[in-house]
């Protein structure tokens, strides 16, 4: 391990600035001693109360800092407890983890050559498999064994699977602005040779235009072009993000500072987003339902960002807190209907009591809706299961454990760009 130098004093530069130097806070000027706490590998004195001013410092409230200082020199209530709690600095943490990184990386290319290995030896087992299936069948049906090994590269997520790609990206998207009338014979969109397989309006009032392959798309997009449409009102629908939820936020904080400090505590994270690929997108920040002083962030990520905080034990640091991190997949529903994908305000469909099902009147102003927990389980019923013909159809439309809604999470998942191992 790389030795510390004792003797030299942090510089304004680097990542921790408030530490003691001629018995006084090098950020505050406090001469307080007693308000220190030495680094284990560095062992200098490093001030945890009231340097708030300096975001690279490291501070405590005093209730916190008070529990620390007992735990590190073991008085008090700590004093009979097992264990030892010791303090790093920030400056001493890096060069570990620039020390486990070097290991680390020694250790991928142990398991990079390993895996050249057996790939080599995975391509000879097919080649034997392919002749083997050759001798014995003319068939052009999968064998058990080919379907069990599809099944087991997709996992399930169709943007492992090239077939279900091609067609989730044959999708083309005319604004409402182009000025592009579709029946009009001078740009006759059907004697293109592009396969059109539908066409309608998404919310928004532009025509969706699902063709055939991509191939077909591009010929579409090239074909309409040609008729002197300007290219900015063709557009190609971007592929959908997972979102996590960041439970536990202290304070509602605006995106922008949120996603600094999340970045600056997470240097993982941090090293991620470099890459130009890498979504991390801080969609909204609320408080949560039953406690509004506890707020949670709503995170747009990619596939590498959201394994990154997997691996991190889904949870992301903050100051001093481990937030906990959940995947969130927010299903539409509406409470006139109670069916998913659209809102009540764009809803057509007949009125439906979302805890008895019933057709006379809305869940608020259900006449069981006040009655005690076991009254009201005997009503309950959903409408979805019902249509659907499911067998449970004894709980309100809106439980989380409803079938038909576990459904409609499963074909959300479908739609992303990425499929986090933990759905």
């Amino acid at each position: 391990m790389e030795e510390t130098d004792q003797s030299s004093e942090p510089s304004v530069g680097d990542t921790q600035l408030n530490y003691f130097v001629d018995g006084k806070c090098n950020v505050c000027e406090s001469d307080k001693k007693q308000e220190t706490v030495s680094c284990l590998l560095c062992e200098k004195q490093f001030h945890m109360i009231n340097c708030a001013e300096n975001e690279n410092a490291d501070c405590l409230p005093t209730s916190a800092f008070n529990h620390i200082h007992k735990a590190i020199n073991k008085t008090g209530k700590y004093a009979t407890r097992p264990g030892n709690f010791r303090f790093i600095c920030n400056t001493c943490t890096t060069k570990v983890e620039k020390i486990k990184t070097c290991t680390t990386n020694d250790n991928i290319q142990i398991l990079d050559s390993k895996v050249n290995t057996l790939a080599n030896d995975i391509s000879v087992i097919k080649k034997l498999l392919s002749k083997t299936t050759e001798g014995n069948s003319t068939s052009h049906e999968p064998t058990a064994s080919q379907q069990a090994a599809n099944q087991a590269t997709h996992g399930g997520n169709v943007w492992t699977n090239n077939e279900q790609v091609n067609k989730m990206k044959s999708h083309l998207v005319i604004s409402k602005d182009a000025k592009c009338d579709l029946n009009d014979p001078a740009i006759s969109i059907n004697s293109c040779s592009a396969q059109i397989h539908n066409k309608y309006p998404d919310k928004n009032g532009n025509t969706v235009i699902v063709c055939g392959s991509p191939k077909s798309r591009d010929a579409l997009k090239q074909h309409i072009l040609d008729k002197g449409v300007n290219p900015d009102k063709l557009m190609e629908p971007k592929p959908r993000y997972p979102t996590i939820s960041v439970v536990g936020l202290p304070t509602e904080m605006e995106i922008e500072e949120l996603r600094s400090k999340l970045l600056f505590k997470n240097p993982q994270l941090d090293q991620v987003c470099t890459n130009e690929h890498a979504v991390f997108d801080i969609v909204s920040v609320k408080s949560l339902r039953k406690n509004t002083s506890v707020f949670q962030a709503f995170v747009r990520v990619s596939d590498d960002v959201r394994a990154v905080i997997k691996s991190n034990g889904d949870k992301l640091f903050l100051g001093w807190q481990a937030l906990p991190v959940y995947d969130h997949l927010y299903i539409k529903r509406c409470n006139k209907c109670q069916g998913y994908n659209h809102y009540h305000r764009d809803c057509k469909n007949t009125q439906c009591c979302g805890l008895c099902a019933s057709s006379n009147h809305q869940y608020i102003n259900c006449p069981h809706k006040d009655k005690a927990a076991t009254d009201k389980a005997s009503f309950f019923s959903c409408i979805n299961c019902k249509n659907a013909n499911k067998p449970d159809t004894a709980h309100p439309a809106y439980s989380s454990m409803c079938s038909m809604y576990r459904y409609e999470q499963t074909l959300l998942k479908k739609s992303l760009a990425s499929e986090s191992k933990n759905y």
